[in-house]
């Protein structure tokens, strides 16, 4: 979900680059409005997503019998489901309330601006603090009693649980940045713009490096995930081996029917 909120921030920041040219202006005004919605959906999401995670590997690590017999693949679909429906629904009923009645908005330089002042400043910047200070308290949580769990790793451990501690130990790692990246732009979002200032120490000069903080953590983690899980690795190489073994048959197929053309 991260790498589908950078997705839709270049969707935002690409109007900026039309506006150079002769584009037309309804067309720059639709990429703003979608680019800001889905960045804004995608962000909530994400964060909501790293939060779900802390929980559950705070669980596991707290509680691991309780947890094998409560975790299940519906069970997380379901909580999945309503917390994606939830961050759209936050974020898409409020802009269509605040655009509906001019039909569209000027462009924006920030996705937030979408969004009513009132709703961005007492309802949404509070809950991204607070499911940030959450995260932080999980995350420290975890971090402790995975070291000291660690302490108690015995020869005879089984392949499940040190399954279990590598995957607590990949999470760590990428809620680690995703928190080091998202709490610059959660903080610049909650402060006040004041546009008649130089960019050099600006609002917008700020605002350009948290996003930069933002985006470089979430890249980061898909070589963490590679690195850390070998069952991720191992699907990654599988898929692309399966694409290469697709083009290669197919290639293959070509050049038989092309030879049995030739010979009839």
């Amino acid at each position: 979900m991260a790498g589908h909120w950078n997705a839709a921030f270049c969707i935002f920041q690409l109007q900026k680059f039309l506006q150079l040219f002769s584009v037309n202006e309804h067309a720059i005004s639709f990429l703003n409005n979608l680019g800001g919605t889905l960045s804004l959906a995608g962000f909530l999401a994400s964060n909501g997503n790293a939060f779900l995670i802390s929980v559950d590997r705070a669980y596991s690590t707290l509680a691991p019998f309780k947890y094998k017999s409560a975790a299940s693949i519906q069970r997380a679909s379901i909580i999945l489901s309503v917390a994606w429906t939830s961050a759209i629904l936050l974020i898409v009923i409020p802009i269509a309330i605040n655009i509906a009645p001019e039909g569209g908005t000027a462009n924006l330089n920030y996705p937030y601006d979408l969004l009513p002042y009132s709703y961005g400043v007492y309802l949404l910047s509070p809950l991204l603090l607070l499911g940030t200070a959450t995260n932080v308290v999980l995350y420290v949580v975890i971090v402790i009693s995975f070291f000291k769990m660690r302490k108690k790793i015995l020869p005879a451990t089984s392949s499940l649980e040190l399954r279990n501690r590598r995957m607590t130990r990949t999470v760590t790692m990428v809620i680690g940045t995703l928190l080091i990246g998202n709490i610059p732009i959660i903080t610049m979002a909650a402060m006040l713009d004041n546009p008649h200032v130089p960019y050099l120490w600006s609002y917008e000069m700020f605002y350009d490096i948290a996003i930069l903080c933002s985006i470089i953590p979430t890249f980061l983690n898909n070589f963490l995930y590679v690195w850390q899980l070998p069952d991720f690795n191992i699907a990654v190489i599988r898929l692309l081996s399966c694409h290469r073994n697709g083009i290669a048959s197919f290639d293959t197929d070509i050049s038989n029917r092309h030879v049995s053309q030739q010979r009839a």
